[in-house]
């Protein structure tokens, strides 16, 4: 009737935050409309926020100076992960490697014989020395039932104490914990022998601290511009001077990662996984063996930071469009929210597998692995980001438990996700694609504290919300 009052509850997809409150979660933003949130009675000092997601395309808007994008931070680590696409674009998949394949014979390794073992030259990432003549001689120096361990030759005198840790890092630390959260690799490479090869060298470019490329699961073939350089067995490779434990270690649970990873999805339907879903999944790898930011590894904390800047510059990141080192962090912190104990799954293992093993890729993999549309999960993960509840007990809270996204580790300090602050001034926003932007507005106590979205390109969700008691 005229004059009453009506209290009622609107379901939404993504909670509102605890001890907030919302004037629109979501709204639809169609391209070149309005949109208004008007907040009344909210205290002078108190914060009203909007969140924008666009997905699965970009959008610019007004928000009461245009800017220039910045470069894009290239990486080689990632680059591999693209060659392998090349390799199978031109390869018909019965020649690369699969579960019938008929082994090469070769000769199994022994200690203390040398052999020769092609860096990577295809895209001049690994190395600058060309085909042929990018090959090294490295001996085994350690061999049991699980490893052949290599060092290069042109490292004199090589520390048994390194080589006896690796190989027991690996065999008692990376290769149960990755087959534990991941899945398992090849059973063999090509050449029939099912040990992994880990060769220990300093002849891969500055900067590269490891590598697992795919082409070297298949048999080499002197006739295609990759597979020539295929060494023919299960590898990894890895820096040999590297004075960070967490680092070195790290880097083998991450390639070891690609390498279950790109095992999995051959089984599944021969599809690869997108690259920063894969670089995410590799990056989890390194913590749930024990070398995370977490546990020391400085590394990452410095990617974190990296994709943190970024993230709040004027030309703020995707998640899924690749751009290199910036954004190791943000796929790093997106699959440790999905993986979350009780968020997606009962365990961390349980969503970890579900991706790895499925024959989807990329947004449709994470979508069939948490049920929900991915604009969604993208929302939740932009709020844990922004509100950065790591301390909750709550496992579906907003935050990464027990990951401080703007403490200290090892050195770092991290800036956080920090709300773009909007006035009366108008503010143009280039959000890309799978790109969230959190915007904020301190009141001044007067009557209504109002947020206005105009002018997108393409349509979008706004999730406002605001600190009303």
């Amino acid at each position: 009737t005229n004059g009453s009052v009506y209290r009622f509850t609107v379901v939404t997809p993504v909670p509102i935050p605890s001890s907030h409150r919302s004037s629109g979660f979501p709204v639809q933003a169609d391209a070149g409309t309005s949109v208004k949130s008007e907040v009344p009675s909210l205290s002078s000092g108190s914060k009203s926020y909007v969140l924008a997601v666009a997905s699965p395309n970009s959008s610019d808007f007004n928000i009461q100076a245009s800017r220039d994008a910045q470069p894009v931070i290239t990486d080689p680590g990632s680059a591999f992960r693209e060659f392998e696409r090349m390799a199978a674009e031109r390869t018909p998949v019965d020649m690369l490697i699969s579960a019938a394949i008929e082994p090469l014979p070769q000769a199994s390794p022994q200690v203390g014989v040398s052999e020769n073992f092609y860096i990577p030259a295809y895209g001049s990432v690994a190395t600058d020395t060309a085909y042929p003549n990018n090959v090294i001689s490295a001996t085994c120096v350690g061999l049991t039932s699980k490893t052949a361990i290599y060092v290069d030759d042109a490292i004199t005198s090589p520390s048994n104490t390194l080589v006896t840790e690796v190989r027991k890092r690996f065999e008692e630390v990376i290769q149960p914990a990755v087959n534990d959260y991941f899945g398992q690799e090849p059973a063999q490479g090509p050449d029939g022998e099912s040990r992994i090869t880990i060769l220990l060298t300093d002849s891969m470019k500055n900067g590269i601290l490891g590598i697992f490329y795919g082409v070297d699961l298949s048999a080499r073939n002197p006739a295609d511009i990759q597979l020539r350089e295929s060494n023919g067995r299960k590898m990894l490779y890895v820096t040999y001077t590297e004075d960070n434990d967490a680092t070195r270690y790290g880097t083998m649970a991450h390639e070891f990662q690609h390498m279950v990873n790109y095992w999995q999805k051959r089984l599944s339907g021969g599809t690869y996984e997108a690259t920063w879903l894969n670089e995410g999944l590799s990056k989890f790898a390194e913590e749930v063996c024990g070398y995370g930011v977490l546990q020391g590894d400085q590394n990452t904390a410095l990617l974190i930071e990296l994709s943190q800047e970024r993230f709040n510059s004027a030309a703020p990141l995707s998640l899924t469009n690749w751009t290199g080192l910036d954004s190791y962090g943000l796929s790093y912190l997106f699959v440790r929210f999905l993986a979350q104990e009780n968020r997606y799954g009962t365990t961390y293992r349980e969503v970890t597998r579900a991706l790895v093993s499925s024959s989807k890729t990329g947004t449709a993999n994470v979508a069939a692995v948490t049920g929900e549309a991915f604009d969604v999960t993208l929302a939740k993960w932009g709020l844990s980001l922004y509100l950065n509840r790591y301390l909750s007990t709550n496992s579906k809270d907003y935050g990464l438990a027990g990951l401080n996204l703007s403490g200290t580790y090892s050195g770092v300090t991290l800036p956080g996700f920090r709300p773009q602050v909007i006035t009366t001034s108008q503010a143009t926003i280039k959000l890309p694609a799978n790109g969230v932007r959190c915007c904020e507005r301190t009141s001044t106590g007067a009557g209504s504290t109002n947020i206005e979205v105009t002018s997108p390109t393409g349509a979008m969700k706004l999730w406002f919300f605001d600190q009303r008691p």
